[in-house]
């Protein structure tokens, strides 16, 4: 993307909420390299106007503009930590003190936060008052996983153990710092520690010795109104695309509704797909083994089992069992523009499924579509209710290796089932032993699930 102008790049990354995130991106990082405004004019480095930052600069190998100056992080102000106040002494928690955690951590501008100390509760414990035009950032938790919160106090606050505090020295830093971690965001998560339980924490170290490289004071005031201007053209983008996700949802709901009940018209398979899997997901969305490898996995099975020829599924042999992956994406993004639900990534690791708006509105859609296998779908479902994502693997995959078989005309042996799952399909399907994938093999005909061929092969004959 470094080849392209920004107004080249608008129209390409506009048109998805994905593109909009990498747009931001795009723009930060030119703003910290000196491609976001010209640099023509530039003569005093930042060191004239705080003679005090001169003995903290450091030489860079990469090349930064003329007149800027590469400074640590940590020489530019003081870090301050966080704590809590005992929750056994309840005056501590009715005080006007905001005590931010990173769960306020929603916005660039911290004014509030959803629970306030007193400052008697402050002198109890290592939390000390951050002054106004303080940059926040999370160092520890689940959230470091996938981001890295940075927002400037607009008041003072204290801040949880989970947080640190950057005051400035100058304030008038403030603005362009906040510009500039924002920038450095994914160079930042590349340095998380994980602990073998899943905490994610940021060693105050590498924030201390963070390079900041400095434009002259003029500069950035410059770059922050560009990046300002330039970040409400992204926010107009977002709002461009709710309206218009919106009304996809609208028409969708629309056409999904009028060829469910007129058993005249055909159905796009992925419209039955977004029903099939919104039934799966209403039933089993609360429940701590499911998510999008299990979803998968019982929408293979109920298609191949209750023969739903509208689902229309192109599976291939991956690591988890049969995948299709463009349907998993086409049918969770059908699911959140129709507000029946979103996917969303739990603390730990994986994805989780939560009900929007209109949860159960495809109720109605499943009923008309498969009015006499309605009753078979919904059994799968309630038999795998409780299984963890390796029994459900196990039970697709043999299926799958099964059905393929008989696809192709031949005869589906243990021995030949056995071959296509453990020499054929992905190398992950030897963690499970020999011993183990033929007690699925004799599990599947005992209880009468034995395939019969519907469907197309998860792989080419050899």
């Amino acid at each position: 993307m470094a080849f392209y102008s920004l107004s080249e790049l608008i129209p390409i990354l506009s048109g998805t909420p994905q593109g909009v995130v990498k747009l931001r991106q795009v723009i930060l990082q030119r703003a910290i390299t000196g491609r976001l405004t010209s640099q023509a004019d530039l003569v005093a480095p930042i060191t004239t106007t705080f003679p005090d930052l001169s003995p903290y600069t450091v030489e860079s190998e990469e090349r930064i503009p003329t007149a800027w100056s590469r400074i640590p992080l940590g020489k530019l102000g003081e870090f301050k930590g966080g704590g809590t106040p005992s929750k056994q002494r309840a005056e501590f928690w009715s005080g006007d003190i905001p005590w931010v955690s990173p769960k306020d951590m929603k916005s660039l501008e911290i004014s509030a936060a959803k629970d306030h100390i007193s400052r008697e509760a402050l002198d109890s414990c290592s939390a000390r008052m951050i002054p106004t035009r303080s940059l926040l950032m999370v160092v520890r938790g689940m959230i470091l996983a996938r981001a890295f919160p940075v927002a400037v106090t607009s008041c003072e606050v204290a801040i949880n153990q989970d947080m640190k505090a950057l005051v400035p020295r100058h304030a008038e830093l403030t603005d362009y710092l906040l510009i500039s971690l924002l920038a450095l965001g994914p160079k930042v998560l590349a340095a998380i520690d994980r602990a073998s339980h899943g905490t994610c924490k940021l060693n105050t170290l590498v924030l201390q010795q963070l390079p900041i490289d400095l434009p002259p004071l003029a500069e950035q005031i410059r770059i922050v109104a560009k990046v300002n201007e330039l970040m409400k053209l992204c926010d107009q983008l977002n709002e461009q695309l709710k309206e218009q996700e919106k009304r996809h949802a609208a028409l969708l709901d629309a056409v999904v509704r009028e060829l469910t009940l007129s058993p005249n018209k055909a159905l796009v398979p992925h419209q039955a797909r977004s029903v099939l899997s919104a039934e799966v997901v209403h039933r089993l969305h609360n429940e701590p083994t499911f998510g999008r490898v299990k979803h998968q996995k019982i929408l293979h099975l109920c298609e191949h089992i209750a023969q739903l020829k509208e689902i229309d599924g192109r599976y291939s042999r991956q690591a988890a069992g049969p995948l299709d992956g463009r349907m998993i994406h086409t049918v969770e993004a059908d699911l959140k523009k129709l507000e029946w639900y979103a996917e969303v990534p739990r603390e730990s690791f994986g994805h989780a499924y939560q009900p929007l708006a209109k949860a159960g509105g495809h109720a109605n859609d499943f009923a008309a579509l498969w009015p006499d296998r309605a009753q078979q779908i919904q059994g799968l479902i309630e038999l795998m209710r409780r299984w963890d994502t390796d029994k459900c693997e196990l039970f697709a995959t043999a299926y799958a290796a099964w059905n393929d078989l008989l696809i192709w005309g031949r005869e589906p042996t243990d021995n030949a089932i056995l071959h296509e799952i453990l020499e054929r399909w992905h190398p992950d399907k030897q963690r499970f032993t020999r011993k183990r994938w033929k007690s699925m093999l004799d599990w599947i005909r005992r209880e009468g699930y034995a395939p019969t061929g519907f469907g197309k092969a998860t792989a080419k004959a050899n």
